[in-house]
């Protein structure tokens, strides 16, 4: 499939007058207007859907759907959980997968066809779902937080484009935090409950943040790191990577590469990896809320990026390296990422050179090693 070697720079402004528009939506009402209104004219889908699927804070389930009937809602529930579109997503640790790109369509129309044999659901429910001709998700990685679903159905065959996925990727972190600051906001109006019945039970170090970097609430888990009480200050250092990561959704924004690094501290208990999210206030410093999470450094993706940090390997290189262990050649990276192949290649000698190694087998070989 040939293409232009580079978004145009219309489609940049695209993604950053989405963005701006995005970080105006206060609540799940504002969200799916912005749904309806912008994102599925934008990208010709006709359906979308989002849910939460991270256990430790709240039950998984889905939050909204766009154009599908409310009544369909529990078998939506179901149906995603085998969906190959996500799936294959999981399996290879990238944000955006799609047919017509990532994988053929007749994956979906097979699994459609399989579910609705298999499940005793109405006629018009399974008219539904075979209706979903392709499809494209978006996953909060490595985290897991919320998944987002957009689908073409009924007569609109068009295929996803490599432009569409690119253009995607680029809004995914913002629509992804955007997304989870407003559900967890409506979840944290009551601090009490949320408190009592989630982060006080987590295994992860959790802590709400007020102004000034003050500590609202803290787990168990988070005094063992940080012995610290309520009222009190964060250290400097993780003050510093908490304001270095809010950076990224705040003005100017990046809309030309992904920053897929994640931020790491190294404490005497180990390495963790920070997550941060807004709960309220953003762009308001005196009226700010954030949620704080603190991870150990296990599972593939959190361990390679972290080794790939350290390697020095940049965020474009980092989505190299994740392109070429999935088996891709220079010419489908370069379509890919809207780079040309002598790009591609240009950044594999340099990542080489970073890791040590001089052939394709050695590099997959060596991220292997390091997880």
């Amino acid at each position: 499939m040939s293409q232009e070697a580079s978004l145009k720079e219309d489609d940049y402004l695209a993604i950053l007058n989405l963005i701006e528009t995005l970080y105006t939506c206060k609540t799940r009402s504002d969200l799916k207007a912005f749904f309806v209104s912008e994102l599925l004219p934008m990208f010709n889908f006709d359906s979308a859907l989002y849910g939460w699927t991270d256990s430790e804070i709240r039950k998984p389930q889905l939050i909204d759907v766009i154009n599908f009937p409310s009544s369909l809602l529990p078998t939506l529930q179901d149906w995603i959980t085998g969906e190959p579109v996500a799936k294959k997503g999981l399996a290879h640790n990238r944000a955006v997968v799609a047919c017509d790109v990532d994988l053929d369509r007749q994956e979906l129309a097979n699994y459609n066809e399989e579910y609705v044999n298999r499940e005793s659901i109405s006629e018009s429910e399974a008219a539904y779902i075979q209706n979903v001709h392709t499809g494209l998700v978006m996953l909060d990685l490595p985290d897991l937080s919320i998944g987002i679903g957009f689908q073409r159905c009924n007569s609109n065959k068009q295929p996803i484009s490599h432009k569409e996925v690119r253009m995607l990727e680029l809004l995914s972190p913002h629509l992804l935090q955007s997304t989870k600051t407003i559900v967890l906001s409506e979840e944290i109006s009551s601090f009490k409950a949320l408190i009592e019945d989630e982060l006080g039970k987590s295994k992860t170090a959790m802590a709400l943040l007020g102004v000034g970097s003050r500590i609202i609430y803290r787990n168990e888990k988070f005094e063992d790191l940080f012995p610290l009480q309520p009222g009190q200050t964060l250290p400097q250092g993780l003050v510093e990577l908490v304001e270095k990561e809010l950076s990224r959704h705040s003005p100017p924004f990046n809309t030309e590469d992904l920053q897929l690094e994640l931020p790491f501290l190294t404490l005497p208990q180990g390495k963790f990896r920070l997550n941060v999210t807004f709960l309220k206030g953003r762009g308001v410093e005196e009226d700010r809320s954030l949620l704080l999470r603190l991870k150990p450094v296990v599972g593939t993706y959190a361990k390679s990026n972290c080794f790939l940090q350290e390697k020095k390997v940049t965020g474009r290189e980092m989505e190299i390296c994740i392109l070429t262990v999935d088996g891709m050649a220079n010419k489908e990276i370069a379509d890919r990422l809207f780079i040309s192949p002598h790009t591609v290649k240009t950044h594999l000698k340099q990542i080489f050179k970073k890791l040590n190694v001089h052939t394709r087998l050695e590099l997959i070989n060596k991220l292997s090693k390091s997880i």
